[in-house]
């Protein structure tokens, strides 16, 4: 049997991600920003891929909702390559 090796080159708004983990969590966007200590507007603007999540901001979801920090980085830097 050959094995293959697959490769996607399709990208996403890491806001679509964490409205999913927040869904799995049961947490509101209010409950998060309090969690990161940054005003609603920022949680906002990730989820509608307006905001970039930052190094910082990365390790802040991290604490909060237990993705690491490289996976939150690695989605926004692949999201943004592709737009």
């Amino acid at each position: 049997m050959m094995k293959k090796d697959l490769y996607s080159n399709l990208s996403f708004e890491p806001g679509l991600y964490l409205e999913e983990v927040l869904e799995e969590l049961e947490m509101s966007r209010e409950e998060l920003d309090d969690s990161i200590r940054q005003p609603l507007s920022v949680v906002q603007q990730v989820i509608s891929g307006e905001q970039e999540i930052s190094e910082e901001l990365a390790v802040r979801l991290e604490t909060a909702v237990g993705v690491p920090a490289v996976t939150w980085r690695h989605l926004e830097e692949e999201y943004r390559s592709s737009c």
